[in-house]
């Protein structure tokens, strides 16, 4: 709720929260990288659904606020998650030899206007 109201979507009613990815014990995760594991919010109808991912660069503003780690996007299939994956690697190296104001849109690496 409160990450809602940071965002100004205060009006979404979220349905069911689903902890997505494996439990790992606590052996497993001693001296590895731990990742939080994802978070699937079911709301009450698509119209909110656009609302958040609208609004979820409000989380951003506020670079020392609670929610600025905090990532919000749309359910992706296995193989839009890989495609993402594998576009964001290119940005990064395209960002890294100096190229400038590239941003993800829309599946495609494209030059802020």
């Amino acid at each position: 709720a409160a990450m809602m109201l940071e965002m100004g979507v205060d009006s979404a009613r979220v349905v069911q929260v689903i902890r997505l990815g494996k439990r790992l014990s606590p052996s497993e995760t001693e001296g590895a990288e731990y990742r939080p594991r994802s978070i699937k919010l079911v709301l009450e109808s698509e119209r909110q659904k656009w609302a958040i991912l609208r609004n979820a660069k409000n989380l951003k503003k506020n670079k020392e606020g609670e929610w600025s780690k905090v990532f919000v996007h749309k359910d992706l299939t296995p193989n839009q998650r890989e495609n993402r994956r594998q576009l964001l690697r290119e940005l990064s190296e395209r960002k890294e030899k100096g190229e400038t104001d590239l941003v993800l849109f829309r599946d495609k690496i494209v030059k802020k206007q």
